[in-house]
């Protein structure tokens, strides 16, 4: 046996008895633990390693799965009630001109609805709450559809924050007093309303 092998097998035994000191008091050797994790054991170091990466886990869960994200957390504002739905407004300048009616079923999120001009620019806008369905007059003219929606209404600046998604229909419709639309915002396959994503989100009275 080598001189490291003797190390080795005195530092094991060591490890099962512990420290020995000599008790002058009552003339016998007293035997304490030896301090510190054992071969195997995870506490110390590794533990606090260990800990450290579940703790990086669960905050990628939260920011990146989407969790964190649906109450706010990572927003950075407060969430706020959503307005009720059938709330709306209209643009003063058009606010004096006849009506259309307009109907609106609501996807699985709160949803923010408005009438473009050849601008770009809200007329009109209504909020309706998820699953709800409205029925909203709405002025008389040519316009385009974009619809705003997300899980936590952050108030009409923020507007769903970082989950707020935008969709632009492709194509104006005609509203009258004759011809009103209904509008289903469940997304399906074959649906008669081409919309487009948009990446920025837009002023909510704005453009």
């Amino acid at each position: 046996m080598g001189l490291q092998d003797r190390e080795y097998m005195r530092d094991r035994a060591r490890s099962r008895i512990g420290r020995q000191t000599f008790d002058y008091g009552n003339g016998r050797w007293k035997t304490s633990p030896l301090s510190g994790p054992r071969n195997g054991d995870l506490a110390g170091p590794k533990r606090v390693q260990i800990l450290i990466v579940a703790l990086l886990i669960v905050y990628a869960m939260l920011k990146w799965g989407g969790v964190g994200n649906q109450v706010g957390l990572f927003d950075g504002n407060a969430p706020v009630p959503f307005p009720a739905t059938g709330t709306f407004e209209v643009r003063s300048d058009h606010s004096a001109f006849g009506t259309a009616p307009l109907t609106i079923k609501a996807g699985p999120n709160d949803t923010v609805l408005q009438l473009l001009d050849h601008d770009g620019k809200p007329v009109f806008l209504v909020y309706i709450a998820a699953l709800e369905t409205v029925r909203v007059e709405a002025p008389i003219g040519t316009w385009r559809l974009r619809t705003m929606h997300g899980p936590v209404w952050q108030g009409q600046e923020n507007l769903f924050g970082l989950r707020t998604q935008v969709q632009e229909s492709m194509h104006s419709l005609g509203f009258s007093e004759q011809l009103g639309h209904i509008i289903d915002l469940n997304e399906r396959i074959g649906g008669n309303l081409k919309t487009e994503t948009k990446w920025n989100n837009p002023a909510l009275k704005g453009k």
